[in-house]
């Protein structure tokens, strides 16, 4: 099922693709894609939006919806139990994850 949901839409199905991952006890891969979500999340901050339009088409900008990285993390301490994340953190000498787990 999760190799399905990453063919189809990885952005759409990131919370249903996280649930599998948490019942199969792979923390890591969970962890690593809430990383690499926040990493993602920081480079967009930089990017500039065009006020209307899409340079690429010409057409009205729609900015694109994604879960947030902290949507996902409360999402999984909600499934997960919260301190096996908080252990994996630790685990990770990811002191930016551990602050955020944490929270």
């Amino acid at each position: 099922m999760i190799k399905s949901m990453n063919k189809l839409d990885k952005d759409k199905y990131v919370l249903s693709i996280m649930t599998g991952h948490i019942k199969k006890n792979e923390l890591e891969i969970v962890m690593n894609h809430i990383i690499e979500t926040k990493e993602l999340e920081e480079k967009e901050k930089n990017v500039k939006v065009p006020p209307h339009l899409n340079p690429e088409t010409m057409k009205k900008f729609k900015p694109a919806k994604k879960v947030s990285f902290k949507q996902i993390l409360e999402y999984v301490c909600w499934i997960a139990d919260a301190n096996r994340l908080y252990e994996f953190s630790l685990a990770t000498y990811n002191l930016d994850l551990v602050a955020i787990v944490a929270q």
